[in-house]
């Protein structure tokens, strides 16, 4: 998974760092989050989304469907500053569900959210904001 990330990190060059910023919840962001234009296939579908937060950056996971009880981790890649990740993965266990993640670590420029399925493996992005 490490090689994994760092491809997603600009190719390798940039390292990853681990930091407890927040807590999963499963209400939606305040406003409207920026969402992968496909539904990932991952977890009977669904869409990984990014939105602003006061504190920083709101991860989204909207699942379309059943989501199996697959363990989900959020992370958070920024072009400026490296990798961030969250508390640990979550159990995708509600059906047509939004979760949601904030990464309470201020501005950090250019920035997007990938989801990593723990269980079946694979990630999916969604698109960046900057702020």
């Amino acid at each position: 998974m490490k090689e994994t990330v760092r491809r997603i990190l600009a190719g390798g060059a940039v390292a990853m760092c681990a930091v407890v910023v927040g807590s999963v919840d499963s209400n939606p962001a305040a406003a409207a989050p920026i969402c992968s234009p496909v539904p990932t296939s991952m977890n009977g579908g669904g869409r990984v989304c990014i939105d602003y937060d006061p504190q920083g950056y709101r991860a989204v996971y909207q699942t379309l469907g059943s989501a199996y009880g697959d363990w989900m981790d959020f992370n958070l890649g920024c072009v400026n500053s490296g990798g961030f990740g969250d508390n640990g993965a979550f159990p995708a266990t509600l059906i047509y569900a939004t979760y949601s993640y904030v990464f309470k670590i201020g501005s950090h420029g250019t920035c997007w959210v990938y989801l990593y399925d723990r269980t079946r493996g694979g990630y999916v992005s969604s698109p960046s904001v900057t702020r």
